[in-house]
């Protein structure tokens, strides 16, 4: 126990230096020597050199050529780039997940992917007595279900295939995919199909159907996810569900700037 409180203390005062020294750059201040970065973060050139090396190592900054000085690295464009993503899609998504609640009253929700993780970003949820309930902040892993193979199905190959080397594909609620062949197959009919769908795999009684939503660049940003009981499951719903989550993917997509080919609406089933 006695180990604990200063190491506590030490990673908050290394990740309050990094913050502090991140935001000696500014746009008048591109670049800073390792006497500079010492001298107004006042923090020793030794301890200096470790926080710049950890952050070189982490792309947070990089070395200018021919100087022996530092630039902010690409770590924080790529860190600005996902908050912006995601902050985007919530607000595009929003109404569209309003219309679709009012087509089908059942739980609707929008999953982005962190790491090796599906994360919901925004839920609404079914105003019916029995129904699946998602919460904002909920997380599996990117195999799991329909909405998090569909975020898998935008990665390459080369991606996926390091996803599953890496992962432990251990049973996460009930009936979940756990096959590597068969998460293959699946991400093969989300690419070709437009959607996936997926039951019993979190939640004992539950059925999803996904559909991927795709940035101004054809990349799948996000998937948009119609969850209820299965008690309620008939070929009629199943149907329905797909062509709403398709629709409101396509049209959540086109509010990010996608356009949205004839043979992507042709693609749910009639």
């Amino acid at each position: 126990m006695k180990q604990v409180g200063p190491r506590k203390r030490y990673s908050v005062e290394a990740v309050a230096r990094l913050a502090h020294i991140s935001a000696l750059f500014s746009p008048t201040c591109g670049f800073l020597d390792l006497g500079e970065i010492a001298r107004r973060a006042g923090i020793p050139r030794r301890s200096a050199a470790k926080i710049i090396a950890t952050m070189e190592s982490r792309e947070f900054l990089s070395r200018v050529d021919g100087a022996g000085s530092w630039a902010l690295g690409p770590a924080w464009l790529r860190l600005a780039d996902c908050k912006r993503s995601r902050i985007d899609i919530r607000a595009a998504a929003l109404p569209v997940m309003r219309w679709m609640r009012e087509r089908l009253n059942e739980t609707f929700i929008l999953g982005v992917r962190s790491g090796d993780r599906r994360v919901i970003v925004e839920c609404m949820v079914s105003t019916q007595p029995i129904r699946r309930v998602s919460e904002v902040g909920d997380e599996t892993p990117l195999h799991v279900g329909s909405s998090g193979r569909t975020i898998l199905s935008g990665m390459s190959d080369t991606e996926i295939a390091a996803y599953l080397k890496r992962s432990k594909l251990i049973n996460y609620g009930y009936d979940t995919v756990t096959d590597p062949a068969r998460i293959w197959s699946d991400v093969r009919k989300v690419r070709r199909n437009g959607f996936l769908t997926a039951r019993a795999e979190i939640t004992k009684e539950s059925f999803s159907s996904s559909a991927p939503i795709r940035s101004y660049s054809g990349d799948i940003a996000a998937a948009l996810t119609i969850t209820f009981p299965l008690s309620r499951l008939t070929g009629e719903l199943r149907d329905a569900s797909i062509r709403v989550v398709m629709e409101g993917a396509q049209r959540i997509s086109m509010r990010l700037g996608y356009a949205a080919t004839t043979s992507d609406r042709m693609k749910a089933p009639s």
